[in-house]
């Protein structure tokens, strides 16, 4: 049996609390990117509902629901999603490390057993074939044995890709993103349409500059989510020391 030292166990549990802490914190951002969607599109629904109810009267509720109200809400939504998906991202990055610091310690101290190294590997492939996972040591991908006992975050990150429902699943996020985006580009081309059915307001100065900071806010906000996704939407390959069999 292997002795392991106060010092070790110590920096085991600290670690072990660490990870357990980020990994709540990575739910509550889940939780809070899914709040960010159901008050969207319920203050959303209201100002539409408000929008439609004045749509036969000439006056300047409708054009301002549909071409500055909604688009802004949906804008500032996609603004704390993005704020709270960046979070997740940042929280997953962190748990990477945590798991490889402990990896490297249940290593040096002997702490993985020597069956794990020498027979885990085969074993895996083949519970991922029984499972109709795509293997881990996919030739169009880097392979990841998960023989060391903290290794989830670095196993989605692995398989993100692999097939539609493995890994992180990235087009879920990118739904999700491209539904504040409909629903400010649409609410707009709404407001739009409205000005065409009723040509004295589309004539009129207001609404044209209503229509302006319309499609400034809703410009602002596809250039932010195409930015910011392009941050989230990474494809991490699996870190080295991880991948190796001993």
């Amino acid at each position: 049996m292997t002795t392991v030292d106060n010092g070790v166990t110590t920096y085991i549990s600290l670690a072990t609390e660490e990870y357990k802490t980020l990994r709540a914190e990575s739910i509550q951002a889940s939780v809070n990117m899914w709040t960010a969607m159901q008050w969207g599109s319920a203050l959303i629904g209201v100002t539409i509902g408000i929008g439609l109810s004045q749509w036969n009267v000439t006056n300047p509720a409708t054009p301002l629901a549909f071409d500055i109200v909604v688009p802004t809400f949906a804008a500032l939504m996609m603004a704390f999603w993005l704020g709270e998906a960046a979070r997740f991202k940042r929280v997953g990055d962190y748990l990477c490390l945590v798991e490889q610091k402990l990896s490297l310690v249940f290593e040096s101290n002997g702490l993985v057993p020597g069956v794990l190294r020498t027979s885990w590997p085969d074993i895996q492939r083949k519970a991922e074939r029984a499972l109709n996972l795509r293997s881990s040591d996919s030739a169009s991908a880097g392979e990841l044995i998960i023989s060391d006992p903290v290794s989830w975050e670095q196993w989605l990150r692995a398989r993100k890709g692999r097939s539609v429902i493995d890994g992180h699943l990235s087009i879920l996020y990118a739904v999700r993103l491209g539904f504040f985006l409909v629903l400010a580009w649409g609410s707009w081309l709404a407001g739009l349409f409205y000005a065409y059915t009723a040509p004295s307001i589309l004539a009129s100065a207001a609404h044209i500059t209503i229509l302006a900071l319309g499609a400034i806010v809703c410009c602002a906000a596809s250039a932010g989510a195409l930015i910011v996704r392009g941050y989230l939407n990474q494809t991490t390959a699996p870190i080295e020391r991880n991948s190796k069999t001993q």
